[in-house]
């Protein structure tokens, strides 16, 4: 194999010299998906090893929210090639698949492209179960495993307590004296209504 070093594009040295940021997006808009489906797609992540089936659940129960990007008059999707493979499984089980938002960017040549691809691919910034624990403090997590994929992250319901942890039985059995009483998860600290009626 043989390994190149990435050189920054010719027009970035005027772009740092200038203090200037230039827009690669080149516009917006509806495309069918039997026009988008004929376009090839990069192959950076790999296919065969995709599992897009969270991809499809929060596509079925969200709607489609995230828009494709495509290479602008060169028929190449820079990114949104699970969202095709979810979208060709969805459509074979029945789904009605609508008109699909797209942005054209623009590359002066395939390098270029691919570099966009890395770039969008890219996470440039690190979840952390403390980060994630934090963000869905807030919302229902029940369920929330069916549709995303963060791997080494828990974002499920917290682990039943063991067996030497007595709080939480101790709780329950208080609050059953109770008419309503409410609970406090001692591994996630958040507050449930008992009601043992």
């Amino acid at each position: 194999m043989h390994l190149t070093a990435l050189v920054p594009p010719p027009f970035a040295d005027d772009m740092i010299e200038n203090k200037e940021i230039v827009s690669k997006i080149s516009g917006f808009d509806m495309m069918t998906w039997g026009e988008l489906r004929t376009y090839e797609r990069n192959d950076l992540k790999e296919e065969n090893n995709r599992d897009v089936t969270k991809l499809k659940n929060a596509i079925v129960n969200d709607g489609f929210t995230t828009p494709f990007f495509i290479w602008s008059n060169h028929r190449y999707v820079l990114d949104g090639t699970g969202r095709c493979l979810a979208l060709e499984e969805l459509e074979s089980e029945g789904f009605v698949v609508p008109e699909l938002p797209v942005i054209h960017i623009d590359a002066d040549n395939k390098e270029a492209a691919k570099r966009i691809v890395l770039m969008i691919s890219s996470q440039h910034g690190v979840i952390t179960q403390e980060s994630l624990d934090r963000f869905i403090e807030d919302i229902d997590a029940i369920g929330i495993d069916d549709f995303i994929n963060l791997p080494g992250l828990d974002y499920g319901m917290p682990e039943l307590p063991d067996d030497d942890d007595d709080d939480l039985l101790d709780d329950f059995e208080s609050a059953e004296e109770d008419e309503d009483a409410i609970i406090t998860c001692p591994h996630c600290g958040k507050d449930f209504e008992y009601n043992p009626r």
